[in-house]
């Protein structure tokens, strides 16, 4: 473990009167710090060893964190050294001599778990091969045959008590006695006996193949070789013939000139180069140290012979790997050593293979290889001791979490990881082969081999759904969407400039340049021009109320255009431009951004519109118009605050409903289109006339699929349009010309109840069945599509049925009968008793009273596979009542059996505890409540808005029936929670609640319903009994 640092801390002790002693002294216990211990680099020297060389282990010390750690070093496994680290000084150790072969050093620093190794694996060599040097007379002069003057020869040797001299004369041995004189020389010195001249013969054999042989000329008796002086250099070859007293020998007369070297040869070796620069004083004899072509350096040493750095820069030739003139390599002048000047001529400083040019450490660690191993990014750092960023990704490798990164990776994450190495989302494909990366956990065990998975059920895998949110319940094509999804082309006319007619195309010049309508049209967007005019105090007082509520409401797929009638438009365009700046200025980014490019400002006169927005404004007079995503007409309606009262005000905000309400029809105009649907035309426009006379009731026939195709379907569907005269909203006219309306066309007046029901048969009236219920609109036409799925049970037969449509409200009428199958489950309604109707019963202390309501029903015990409630209540009748009921009071019906209970309620009306909300309908604009109507619309209701159909309220009871005993359903009519005190005639409920039986279609049904099952008189539905077990599945 590293040694960190103690750190004692001592806390003061206050002295208190009294209290004084030991006990008030705290000591915080030791607390000792633990550092990761450094990365150690090892070394040895030399790096070549032999078996003669001690050798010095040195280590470098990186990374150093703090403290000091011990560390051990194994020479092939054993101890032969060890210590304490000092910071990132170097540490150095002798392991002394080893033996010849391969040896490895390991170097261990830390203890235990914090701990960190290297090794250094060397080779040691054999001692270099070193010949004997034998030193003798040149040759030996005999005036007459006999013994020969004293000579002596010299023999030196590293290893001299290996050595032995073998001596002949013509082949005969002589035996000569040799002497050691010191530790690497032996020496004989003595006569010996010539007859002739001859060649004394002496080899020097050390061992190892370590043989050096001389022969040294005798001369007897011949007049040629006179030595006058006697120095053992003939007379011939004697340059310094006058001098006596020694004998040439190497170790006197070194260059055998007969010059003796200590005192009067100035060239020892006769090489040019005066003993006093010459640095091989001693070296190669008889040559030209001043040719630099032998000379490099001019040092007096022959290079080829001699020399082993022949251009003197302290870098001996075998390492050297520039010849240099005038440099002396240092750590600054050479950083690698190789002899070669860094400044001038070395083109790779540390020797490590890049150009200097392109090393990114051109001094770091000199003298290694860089490989895809040792330098991944091959930028001249050693990844493992300098590279701090091994992959160049610009992620440091200490946070790097991918560190082998492809170089030039253009997609590199802040963990250091690119396409090839990241899987974002865990599903076994690297993002670089994977179409879709986000992909859920939950899903992915269903991906293809694109790493794509079909996310929102729609057939498609998401690599080529190009609605990745498909809806359910909707047919999608092969591009992963619904038609809801699909954008609208343009439509290329004929065009209208009235209500719902094909807006046609024009161009409009804006602060920011022209918009084009025809050019900028996607399909996905709505339309808003808003036009102030001075002239009228209604307009005025719009524009200038806060716009910021406006934009707020307004749907994010609307494009708001501002403009103006008045002369001076671009002082009024330029103020409300500043306002929704100064609006969207206190936003977040995410709604700034939403409203890039939807807010246009007219730079020219509204009056001055040309093409089919100048029509518009000539057909219809106003300030304000809309385009929906049909690319059609559309009026705005009425901005009257209702909720305030009818002498309230007009708001501002209130035209962002009816984009809402477009986006809303949308989906509405579309759901009959799905190819998954099948369509049965009820009513394709006729006119029902209304009124409380004959007009009431409008009676239409229509085929539906026959009875196997009906048992296939799961989902029954209602799209209705109310359609006004001209499809315009109410309006009136001035028949007489005094200013007030006459008569009144478009739509009707008021918000009544109106119903479509089922009749018994094709020729009968007698409809009791009422399948939905809607209530009308003030003033404004609407449509909507219903959900009546539990009453399939009621069209199983298929053929020719029967409808009544009923409702004092007159309009033109689009009725769809929508059936399809979604494949959710195999359930499907095949029976229903209708439990309660009830038919405008006064809500009040009596409505509970069993005596004179039905307020109980026996539920089949028979195993089905689910049973529900399903209800369609809706309160009326206001002003009278202390609690404002029905139609504006919480009224509740709870339904009660084997301990069971489950209440219906209508919050948003309020009770005496919660006042209603007075915009409880107009926040459901955006699910079909038809914007902006005539009259009271924006107040929450009891089960119903005005503008809107009314939805099914249903509730499954299936866990609740006892299967072996009675099953009475009670129901009762609650408020507070409690039976309804007050005694008015005033507030009435209007009812239906069915018990709906399912069976699952694989299983045969249980039986027929028939009409004396209901406990209520002629309001019984006959359902079909057929064998689903023998026919095939049909597809629409």
């Amino acid at each position: 473990m590293g040694r960190g640092f103690t750190a004692l801390v001592l806390v003061s002790i206050m002295l208190l009167p009294g209290c004084i002693g030991t006990e008030d002294t705290e000591i915080i216990e030791d607390v000792e710090i633990e550092y990761t211990p450094p990365v150690p680099v090892v070394s040895i020297s030399p790096s070549s060893p032999t078996s003669n060389d001690e050798i010095t282990v040195t280590i470098q010390w990186y990374s150093v964190k703090g403290g000091s750690h011990p560390f051990t070093i194994y020479l092939d496994g054993n101890i032969v050294a060890s210590g304490v680290t000092s910071g990132d000084l170097p540490t150095g150790k002798i392991i002394n001599k080893t033996t010849q072969g391969e040896h490895t050093i390991l170097v261990v620093v830390g203890e235990n778990d914090n701990s960190k190794q290297t090794t250094w694996q060397f080779t040691t060599s054999p001692p270099p091969i070193i010949s004997p040097d034998i030193f003798s007379p040149y040759y030996i002069q005999l005036e007459n045959p006999g013994f020969s003057p004293i000579f002596s020869i010299e023999i030196e040797h590293p290893d001299i008590d290996d050595c032995s001299v073998i001596s002949n004369v013509n082949g005969s041995p002589v035996d000569l006695e040799f002497s050691k004189i010191f530790g690497y020389l032996m020496k004989f010195e003595g006569i010996v006996e010539f007859t002739e001249s001859t060649d004394l013969i002496i080899m020097a054999d050390c061992g190892r193949n370590q043989i050096s042989t001389k022969t040294i000329p005798v001369f007897v008796n011949d007049p040629a070789l006179a030595d006058t002086d006697e120095d053992g250099v003939l007379d011939s070859e004697d340059e310094c013939d006058s001098t006596s007293g020694y004998t040439s020998t190497p170790n006197t007369d070194h260059d055998s000139d007969g010059c003796y070297d200590y005192t009067e040869d100035t060239d020892d070796d006769n090489d040019g180069k005066l003993d006093s620069e010459d640095r091989c004083i001693r070296g190669i004899i008889n040559w030209d140290s001043s040719n630099t072509i032998l000379d490099f350096d001019g040092d007096g040493c022959h290079d080829v012979l001699e020399d082993d750095d022949d251009d003197g820069d302290s870098i001996l030739d075998e390492f050297d790997s520039c010849l240099s003139e005038s440099f002396t390599s240092t750590g600054i002048t050479d950083h690698d050593g190789d002899g070669c000047n860094d400044t001038v001529e070395d083109l790779d400083d540390d020797n490590d293979g890049f150009s200097d040019t392109i090393d990114g450490c051109k001094l770091g660690i000199t003298n290694w290889i860089s490989t895809n191993l040792t330098d991944y990014d091959s930028d001249g750092c050693r990844d493992i001791d300098e590279d701090t960023d091994d992959d160049s990704d610009s992620i440091p490798d200490v946070v790097d979490q991918c560190p082998f990164t492809t170089l030039g990776s253009l997609s590199v994450d802040l963990n250091g990881c690119d396409d090839d190495q990241r899987d974002s989302d865990g599903d076994g494909l690297v993002d670089s082969e994977d179409a879709c990366r986000d992909t859920p956990i939950q899903y992915i065990s269903q991906i293809n081999e694109d790493g794509c998975a079909d996310i929102d059920s729609d057939g498609v895998y998401s690599n080529v759904d190009s609605c990745p949110n498909s809806p359910t319940r909707w047919t999608i094509d092969e591009f992963g969407c619904a038609i809801i999804q699909n954008t609208v082309d343009w439509n290329t006319g004929p065009y209208q400039a009235n209500a719902f007619g094909t807006a046609g195309d024009f161009s409009i010049s804006t602060t920011t340049g022209t918009y084009s309508f025809s050019s900028s049209w996607t399909g996905e967007n709505t339309h808003l021009f808003i036009f102030n005019y001075k002239s009228s105090s209604y307009m005025s007082n719009l524009w200038n109320q806060d716009v910021g509520q406006l934009l707020a409401n307004s749907p994010d797929n609307v494009i708001i255009v501002f403009g103006s009638f008045d002369s001076d438009f671009a002082s009024d365009i330029s103020s409300m431009e500043n306002r929704v700046q100064n609006w969207l200025s206190n936003q977040n980014q995410d709604v700034q951004n939403s409203w890039n490019g939807r807010i246009l400002f007219m730079d020219q006169r509204a009056s001055s519109s040309s093409g089919s927005l100048g029509d518009i404004i000539n057909e219809w007079s106003t300030f304000y118009y809309g385009i929906d995503r049909f690319q059609r007409w559309r009026q705005i309606g009425n901005l009257l605050d209702w909720s305030q009262g009818n002498s309230c005000c007009y708001k501002f905000h209130y035209i962002g409903n009816e984009p809402k309400m477009w986006n809303a029809e949308f989906i509405t105009q579309l759901r009959p289109l799905d190819p998954g649907i099948t369509t049965v035309q009820v009513w394709s426009g006729e006119r029902h006339q209304g009124g409380w006379g004959s007009g009431y009731s409008s009676y239409m026939n229509a085929s539906l699929p026959d009875a196997i195709t009906m048992e296939q379907f799961d989902t029954l569907e209602v799209h209705h349009e109310h359609r006004c005269t001209d499809r315009r909203d109410r309006y009136g006219i001035d028949d007489d010309g005094d200013g007030s309306a006459d008569r009144y066309s478009g739509c009707h007046e008021w918000d009544r109840l109106q119903r479509m029901s089922l009749c018994d048969n094709t020729t009968t009236n007698s409809c009791g069945t009422e399948v939905v219920r809607y209530i009308t609109t003030y003033g404004r036409e609407g449509q909507w599509t219903t959900d009546i799925s539990p009453y399939l049970f009621m069209f199983l037969d298929g053929g020719d049925r029967r409808f009544k449509y009923s409702g004092a409200e007159g309009g033109n009428l689009v009725i769809t009968l929508m059936f399809s199958t979604w494949g959710e489950d195999d359930s499907r309604p095949v029976r229903g008793e209708l439990a309660f109707n009830i038919n405008n019963v006064k809500f009040n202390s009596n409505y509970n009273n069993e005596s004179t309501h039905d307020r109980r029903h026996d539920v089949d015990s028979n195993s089905w596979h689910s049973v529900s409630i399903v209800a369609a209540i809706t309160g009326h009748g206001f002003g009278v009542d202390p609690n404002n009921c029905a139609e504006f009071c919480n009224h509740e019906h709870r339904y009660s059996m084997n301990g069971y209970d489950v209440t219906e309620d209508h919050p948003m009306a309020g009770n005496s505890s919660v006042n209603s909300d007075r915009e409880g309908c107009t926040k459901t604009t955006g699910e079909g409540t038809v914007a902006n109507q005539f009259g009271s619309w924006p107040y929450g209701r009891a089960g119903w808005c005005a503008g809107q159909d009314v939805k099914l309220w249903i509730f499954d009871i299936t866990h609740w029936i006892n299967p072996t005993g009675t099953n009475e359903l009670l129901y009762q009519g609650l408020f507070d929670g409690a039976q309804y005190q007050e005694t008015s005639t005033n507030p009435y409920i209007v009812g239906t609640v069915w018990i709906v039986y399912e069976h699952n279609v694989t299983n045969q049904n249980s039986g027929v319903f028939k009409s004396d099952y209901s406990s209520v008189d002629n309001q019984g539905m006959i359902t079909a009994n057929p064998d689903m077990s023998n026919y095939a599945s049909i597809r629409t």
